[in-house]
């Protein structure tokens, strides 16, 4: 099936589980009303771009990694690290934006090196040590709220001025998708991460090798990553509390970096419907649905969309 017939699909697919997961809880017509709200109530209009823009952030730089045969999940941890180490900067160190912008860059490096490294030396599966990083990042994140950055009696850190509205989101995701797309298709590293993935015994001869684009790989990822964190921090979430579970955004980003079928041209589209999903899901979890079913609607779209693919 081609691609748009696919998407409609998945689209399709999504929005009738949504419907007969509802069934347990507030009913078909409130998860009707709850796409209906998204897609017209201007606040979450606003929330669905900020959103869509830190999947697309986020993605532009999975797209690299994973053409180049490093399927990392860490993007999770590198997002709220990000968020995080931005947030040190700007509400306790008084370094501004240039600081955050370089320490929230930093912090993703050293977590997107780490996976790459172990990866290409010590041959560690890279989707089990990044899911591994990513609870540690979870467990250090909540240390951290709790203790040095905690604000007062309750279990939060200072909080921050909003910096990042949906014009800023809208104009950063393109360039994001740009950037990568540029990247990808029109330099000599984009030959040998498209080489790597598919023919990486071409690609130790006739490109930069492997082991090399994999690391290399992991550099632009990592930085889309921090300004994924940095869109969350100055768009969504300006203070951070303990964190029962991971937010999910590096999660989703790795479900629309596959939908998308690791092209940034497709990616904006994608993470537009996966945001109008999480929009809805404010809605559905007023009427007791829970945050997770956003997770999962975005699951389904993904696995719709595979199989739709290969009939």
């Amino acid at each position: 099936m081609r691609r748009t017939a696919s998407i409609g699909v998945a689209v399709l697919s999504t929005i009738i589980a949504g419907i007969m997961l509802s069934f347990i809880g507030p009913g078909p017509a409130a998860f009707v009303e709850g796409l209906i709200k998204a897609a017209t109530t201007p606040s979450l209009v606003s929330y669905s771009v900020i959103y869509a823009a830190i999947l697309v952030a986020a993605a532009s730089g999975l797209v690299l990694s994973y053409r180049a045969g490093l399927i990392t999940i860490g993007v999770e941890a590198q997002v709220t690290a990000s968020a995080v180490a931005a947030l040190y900067a700007l509400a306790y160190a008084g370094l501004g934006l240039p600081g955050a912008l370089t320490l929230a860059a930093i912090v993703s490096l050293a977590i997107g090196i780490v996976i790459a490294a172990l990866r290409v030396y010590l041959d560690v599966n890279e989707i089990l040590s990044s899911l591994m990083i990513n609870y540690i990042v979870l467990y250090m994140v909540n240390g951290l709220v709790s203790g040095p950055l905690r604000e007062g009696a309750f279990t939060k850190t200072r909080s921050i001025e909003a910096f990042v509205g949906p014009l800023e989101a809208g104009l950063a995701a393109v360039s994001m998708a740009a950037l990568s797309w540029i990247l990808l298709e029109r330099t000599s590293l984009g030959i040998s991460l498209r080489a790597s993935g598919p023919a990486p015994r071409a690609a130790d001869i006739y490109t930069i090798g492997r082991a090399r684009a994999m690391l290399l790989s992991s550099l632009p990822q990592s930085l889309a990553a921090a300004a994924a964190g940095l869109i969350l921090l100055g768009g969504i979430q300006t203070v951070f509390t303990a964190l029962k579970q991971p937010q999910g955004y590096g999660y989703a980003a790795v479900l629309v970096s596959w939908m998308a079928e690791l092209s940034p041209t497709t990616l904006i589209p994608v993470s537009l419907f996966f945001a109008w999903i999480a929009g809805a899901g404010f809605i559905l979890q007023a009427y007791g649905m829970p945050s997770s079913l956003v997770l999962l609607l975005q699951s389904i779209a993904l696995t719709v969309y595979m199989v739709a693919r290969r009939l």
